[in-house]
């Protein structure tokens, strides 16, 4: 039945295009598909993605906690366009048996920028609005979805955004569902608002110098089913052990974060720090520190290329047909420095990405993890990841 649906629409969205008033429509692809109408008044697209990935877990104190293997990771189907002035973007990720919505919106440039309302990615901090296609890792740090912000990295609301060549503003409002990654279609009566500000004072092909802040504030008390949510780091792999950083049962979030990023030529370099504060039900408010650091150089000459429009880098093209390396490391950590056990995880990353054209790469990771808490051992499990990725 998903797959009909699915087929009904891409039928209707490439028809909305073809059959736009004009003369002769265009259609060309550099992997996708793009449908253009000669006024420019209609516009359809059909792309995705394919993450496939495996990963080795070598545990340590924590046992029987982690899966080895083979598994795909994202599996993509985007439609996007434009219709009467309006624009709309509908990304399924349909991997597995349960398909989960991503970006789905309609938008239109009104007062100075852009305004969309739908199930959207809210103004969170650097890393955490990437693509998962120009992540430099495979994991994302504890300072995203991983932890602080996890199982709601999408949500139904509002945002407004605009851009200009240095900087760019970002802001939404949302109704906080902790459940909204997995099911777009819940309504929820918990309130979410953030913002976000970047400001790129040097801006090249070869060089950039970035900073910016962002600020989310999220209530559950009022959401349907109090679904008392909680935050737990992956300190070495998506399928390695966890530790509870806070425990369920939290009603209000608020994190604030900063961020600064630079690149000179094949250098780069891009950091975050942010503190969670959780109000939580049944005990004193907990602070949350987070933060990391990583970089990278290409041994090919390469710069990675930055999105100023929504204050993010973007996608590599390699200089030869050969393709491009990618040398990368990090250092990751999170602490709840107000639970009564101290929780703490950190994760020193080190890998290679080769970008073979601009469709496809390759990523190799090293996590080795370290996780301590009072009362119980320090765990030092160490993993070993590996991606075969393709946009289209």
């Amino acid at each position: 039945m998903n797959k009909l649906l699915g087929y009904s629409a891409l039928a209707v969205v490439l028809g909305a295009g073809a059959s736009a008033p004009a003369v002769a429509d265009t259609a060309s692809t550099k992997g996708g598909v793009v449908i253009k109408s000669d006024d420019g008044q209609f516009e359809a697209s059909l792309g995705g993605r394919l993450h496939y990935d495996y990963n080795y877990i070598d545990e340590d104190e924590v046992e029987d906690t982690s899966t080895d293997g083979f598994f795909m990771r994202r599996a993509y189907i985007t439609l996007a366009g434009k219709l009467y002035g309006f624009e709309y973007k509908l990304e399924t990720d349909i991997k597995g048996n349960d398909p989960s919505a991503k970006d789905m919106w309609i938008g239109h440039k009104t007062l100075g920028g852009f305004v969309k309302a739908g199930h959207m990615q809210p103004a969170y901090g650097m890393e955490e609005l990437t693509s998962s296609n120009d992540i430099l890792f495979i994991e994302r740090p504890f300072l995203s979805n991983n932890t602080v912000f996890s199982g709601r990295e999408y949500q139904n609301g509002v945002s407004y955004d605009t851009a200009g060549e240095q900087y760019s503003a970002f802001f939404a409002y949302y109704n906080a569902n902790a459940s909204a990654d997995s099911d777009a279609s819940r309504a929820a009566e918990g309130d979410g608002m953030s913002g976000r500000v970047t400001f790129a004072p040097i801006n090249t092909k070869t060089s950039l110098v970035h900073v910016g802040a962002s600020y989310d504030w999220v209530d559950f008390d009022d959401a349907i089913a109090n679904p008392s949510p909680s935050a737990s780091a992956r300190y070495a792999d998506r399928n390695g052990p966890r530790l509870t950083i806070v425990s369920g049962g939290y009603g209000q979030q608020s994190t604030a974060t900063v961020e600064a990023a630079a690149m000179y030529g094949p250098f780069s370099v891009q950091g975050e720090y942010g503190m969670a504060t959780y109000e939580t039900k049944d005990a004193d408010d907990q602070d949350v520190d987070a933060w990391y650091v990583q970089a990278s150089w290409f041994v090919t000459g390469e710069s990675r290329t930055y999105k100023v429009e929504r204050g993010v880098f973007g996608s590599v093209k390699p200089n030869a047909p050969t393709g491009a390396w990618e040398l990368k490391a990090r250092y990751d950590t999170v602490k709840n420095k107000d639970a009564a056990n101290d929780p703490e995880a950190t994760t020193i990353s080190a890998g290679v990405n080769y970008y073979m054209n601009p469709a496809v790469r390759f990523m190799l990771d090293y996590n080795f993890g370290h996780a301590e808490q009072n009362g119980a051992p320090d765990d030092e499990p160490s993993a070993i990841a590996l991606r075969a990725q393709l946009k289209f």
